[in-house]
């Protein structure tokens, strides 16, 4: 279903901390207030390759624990920055890092975005409700549950705000639990509206 032109909707499985980088230095390397677009995470833009990443990040990347054999297999594996300027984790939180990189043929293809550190454009992230969403991509009703989840009725709400003809081929993906953001992604197709990660099976 396509609501003005802006929000898909399918059924399936912030505040940043301050720092004291000034605008032209956060705009040059990944910070906690690095600005999310359709394709971009502040300097980092989706189709970069590892080498690109690493220094348009600026900081050390930690792959997963089997990321040559992912690669080797699935062509397909996640790395994370080791550090990022001015985010500060959670105290009750597990994750190492508020976001993961997909890479895919050895090129940036998705950023999965674990907590509430970064917002996109239109202010929505991880804890923001599902009428929020919608309101802030095109209105409209939320889609019914996957009924094959056991526990939490998870879906995702998919907007493609376009602004340009290059960005069809993009897609701003939100996990819901049935109430509010647990997780949300950036990427291009088809790897971002991948259900579990790097496996392949695509939101229908």
């Amino acid at each position: 279903m396509l609501l003005c032109g802006a929000l898909f909707l399918a059924s399936c499985s912030s505040a940043n901390p301050e720092t004291d980088d000034s605008p032209s230095e956060a705009e040059s390397r990944l910070t906690s207030r690095s600005e999310v677009g359709l394709s971009t995470l502040g300097p980092i833009s989706i189709g970069m390759t590892v080498d690109q990443l690493a220094r348009a990040a600026g900081v050390d990347m930690v792959r997963q624990p089997d990321f040559e054999e992912a690669m080797e297999q699935d062509n397909c594996a996640y790395m994370s920055p080791a550090t990022i300027p001015g985010y500060v984790p959670p105290a009750d939180g597990d994750n190492k890092s508020p976001i993961a990189f997909m890479i895919v043929d050895d090129r940036l293809a998705r950023i999965d975005f674990l907590d509430r550190t970064f917002t996109t454009a239109e202010g929505i992230g991880v804890g923001s409700t599902e009428v929020e969403v919608l309101n802030a991509y095109g209105g409209g009703q939320s889609p019914p549950p996957d009924r094959g989840f056991i526990g939490k009725p998870y879906r995702y709400l998919k907007a493609s705000p376009e602004t340009s003809e290059g960005d069809q081929e993009y897609r701003i993906v939100f996990e819901s639990d049935g109430a509010q953001v647990v997780k949300y992604y950036i990427g291009k197709l088809p790897e971002v509206e991948n259900k579990n990660g790097c496996e392949r099976e695509l939101n229908s």
